[in-house]
């Protein structure tokens, strides 16, 4: 393999994270600097290769925020009227820009069981961004397997940004493709300090067909582990990313938090208490009534707030209401709605 750039370093700390990877090489990122600027040499280098970003947003099993609030993760707001599938072709747009490409294509991916994304009407906003939401071509092929049917899409040498969609990205996306461009590789992962993965891989699409045709390919624990052994795969080290996956509530609202007070140091510390309100996210036909108070917490579509009642750091589904006077903290508020309790003083 070829040497790395200045800050290369093999991480003994990421063999937990990346324990079937053992052979990996890991660089660090910290060579580009607080600011996160872009190295337009680095892009430049992969400027006629790179073909977009496939969003894996699919899961054999959906998870309790998703069923509760009957809606894909990928339609949740971040902010007033921008859903998380809309901060990714923000961040599309952006690429595109940078790259001086006419469009960059987003391809969503989801397994046949996967709620699909509804709330579209941002796509005009964004015309350099070429969106597509598509189910996988057969059942039970896993994520590594999704990419293998993908292959014939791709030639070798293109290069396709693999990223978890079901995650806020607040850095600059082309930030962070610049970071893998800097090493040449047939894939890239991006990872924290910590060696945890950040839900990110720059991937040489002709490795897609190295993959198994056949049956169930988990990515991260079948893929990788064996292409490591025939391939060039490098881990990079970034220590300033705000990237926030979205599995749970907890998950949700601290991405939400971080998203809507951008200069907060929670950025930093992620186990930074929340001692005062950042957000309140109320969608077009919620309904809030006089004196109940919202903090934190997101109100969809057909919520209902009852007078006088607390809400903290929950969301209200479609269809929900909240009581007068109940005090709510750290719920997902589905159908069967809310009883109003006492709260000592």
């Amino acid at each position: 393999m070829s040497a790395g750039p200045p800050g290369w370093r093999r991480c003994g700390a990421c063999e937990e994270c990346f324990e079937n990877l053992s052979s990996a090489d890991f660089i660090s990122g910290r060579d580009r600097g607080s600011s996160g600027a872009v190295r337009s040499s680095s892009l430049d280098s992969i400027r006629a290769r790179f073909r977009g970003l496939i969003l894996l947003a699919g899961s054999p099993r959906e998870g309790r925020l998703a069923r509760a609030v009957g809606r894909s993760v990928l339609d949740l707001p971040v902010r007033s009227g921008n859903s998380i599938l809309a901060v990714w072709a923000t961040q599309a747009a952006q690429i595109a820009q940078v790259l001086g490409m006419p469009e960059c294509r987003v391809r969503v991916i989801l397994n046949k069981a996967a709620r699909k994304p509804e709330l579209l009407g941002f796509a005009e906003e964004f015309p350099s961004v070429k969106l597509s939401v598509e189910f996988d071509r057969e059942e039970f092929r896993g994520t590594g397997g999704l990419l293998r049917d993908l292959a014939d899409d791709y030639v070798p040498g293109d290069l396709v940004l693999v990223c978890n969609g079901n995650q806020v990205v607040l850095d600059p996306l082309v930030g962070l493709l610049d970071l893998l461009a800097q090493v040449p590789s047939d894939v890239g992962i991006l990872a924290s300090e910590d060696g945890a993965p950040l839900g990110l891989k720059l991937f040489d699409a002709g490795v897609f067909r190295e993959i198994k045709s056949k049956g169930f390919v988990d990515l991260n624990e079948q893929a990788l582990p064996a292409l490591v052994r025939t391939h060039d795969v490098r881990v990079v080290v970034s220590d300033q990313t705000a990237i926030y996956p979205v599995r749970e509530l907890d998950d949700y609202i601290h991405a939400l938090h971080v998203a809507n007070t951008p200069e907060s140091d929670t950025r930093a510390d992620p186990l930074a208490e929340d001692w005062f309100e950042s957000f309140r996210l109320v969608e077009e036909g919620a309904t809030i009534a006089t004196g109940a108070r919202v903090h934190d917490s997101v109100v969809l579509k057909g919520g209902r707030v009852g007078a006088g009642a607390l809400l903290v750091r929950s969301v209200v589904c479609p269809g929900a209401e909240v009581a007068a006077n109940a005090v709510i903290s750290d719920q997902v508020v589905s159908g069967g709605g809310s009883r109003p309790r006492e709260v000592s003083r």
